[in-house]
């Protein structure tokens, strides 16, 4: 009964690491649109509502894009802007690692070596600090999004 219990609650931490990586994922498919515009925007420093339009349209394409790829490749959209700083950039990339092994490897790996079975409380501490992480960077993301929805509010 103590291993189904804490199995369970790996289970749902890793769920919890998945909603996570959404949110992360959504975040930065919205702030990459919002920089999108406000870059377009600095360039001219003034717009008529057609190229806003044509600006707000090919955010828009930004965000369904980047809203179907995986959190490394949506990264990879960053590099070079100015919407995410390179410490930022680097947390968000060490935490895709390590999602990754959960998300993609961790049964695979418990195939062999019965790590969730055997001993779950092995695994607790490290999905808990990885939990906690992407939480505080997920809370960082949305700052800077509510930053860019300040900045795009002056402009339109």
């Amino acid at each position: 009964m103590f291993r189904k219990n804490y199995t369970i609650k790996i289970y749902s931490k890793i769920g919890l690491v998945v909603h996570l990586s959404q949110m992360i994922e959504y975040n930065l498919a919205n702030i990459f649109a919002f920089n999108e515009i406000l870059e377009g925007f600095k360039e001219t420093d003034s717009m008529y509502l057609y190229e806003y339009n044509q600006l707000a349209q090919k955010a828009n394409e930004w965000y369904e894009s980047l809203n179907k790829m995986e959190l490394g490749r949506s990264l990879e959209n960053f590099k070079g802007t100015t919407a995410l700083g390179m410490k930022l950039t680097s947390r968000i990339d060490k935490i895709r690692i390590r999602r990754n092994y959960y998300i993609h490897n961790i049964f695979k790996d418990d195939l062999k070596t019965q790590r969730i079975s055997s001993n779950p409380l092995q695994l607790m501490s490290d999905l808990e600090a990885l939990i906690e992480e992407m939480a505080a960077v997920n809370d960082q993301l949305c700052v800077i999004f509510n930053q860019y929805k300040a900045k795009y509010k002056l402009i339109y």
